[in-house]
């Protein structure tokens, strides 16, 4: 059975963690002075910039910046997450950074077996509905 690996886009992760916020509406609650009772209006369907921390192996540090130079350039544009048997489309990433990068004694697995781990923190954002 093969290895289903988590991904953004194209790009592949060892893991990817966090939650992911789904569209939905959102109401803003009006009381008005001096009248009983309170009202909803519906303003809309928004989802929340949610965070996923991401892993993956690379075989160098030089790699490990490239990497982070192709993740850049995912920023804005709509993608589909897969996360073990999850998929979710219409997710555009708005933010990346580095979160840390270290070398393993022994690699064992990952994606091409890299002896060196990139950790990237991703902020997220549903896309309007299509």
């Amino acid at each position: 059975m093969a290895i289903v690996y988590d991904k953004i886009g194209a790009e592949f992760f060892i893991r990817l963690d966090g939650p992911l916020d789904p569209l939905g509406r959102t109401y803003e609650v009006l009381n008005r002075p001096g009248m009983n009772g309170t009202a909803l209006r519906e303003l809309g369907k928004k989802a929340n910039i949610t965070e996923l921390m991401g892993i993956r192996d690379v075989v160098s540090f030089d790699v490990a910046t490239t990497t982070l130079v192709t993740y850049k350039g995912m920023l804005g544009t709509a993608a589909t997450i897969r996360r073990g048997n999850s998929v979710v489309t219409n997710i555009i990433p708005i933010a990346v950074e580095e979160v840390d990068r270290y070398v393993v004694q022994t690699p064992s697995g990952g994606i091409v077996a890299g002896a060196f781990i990139l950790v990237t923190r991703w902020q997220l954002l549903y896309g309007l509905a299509t």
